[in-house]
């Protein structure tokens, strides 16, 4: 998935980890100092939780992007139902490689 993640940042692609998380789980992340990742939004540090739609619509304005011109991946289909209600095309997440086809659809040029 890393790998991945960064073959999207160098295509130009803004990336965001959106997480449920609690904070002694957000504090090891940020101590992984992760490059790629343009956003961290993180449920316990704002407030908010997936499928939650104030959390999505955070997570868009910190990334500057319209609902339109962004890909959720996830492995909740409620929290990509939420994403798709918002105009954000979902991807339900099971494996990488599929994954990456998946988002080949939804991306031109990955």
């Amino acid at each position: 998935m890393f790998s991945l993640v960064k073959q999207l940042k160098n295509k130009g692609l803004k990336i965001a980890l959106l997480s449920n998380t609690e904070i002694p789980v957000m504090n090891h992340i940020k101590k992984q100092n992760w490059p790629d990742f343009s956003v961290f939004v993180y449920s316990c540090e704002v407030g908010m939780r997936k499928p939650d739609e104030e959390i999505y619509k955070y997570t868009l304005e910190k990334l500057a992007v319209k609902p339109e011109e962004a890909v959720f991946v996830d492995d909740k289909q409620e929290n990509i139902d939420t994403a798709n209600k918002l105009g954000i095309k979902g991807i339900l997440f099971n494996s990488a490689d599929e994954l990456l086809e998946k988002l080949k659809n939804k991306i031109v040029f990955v």
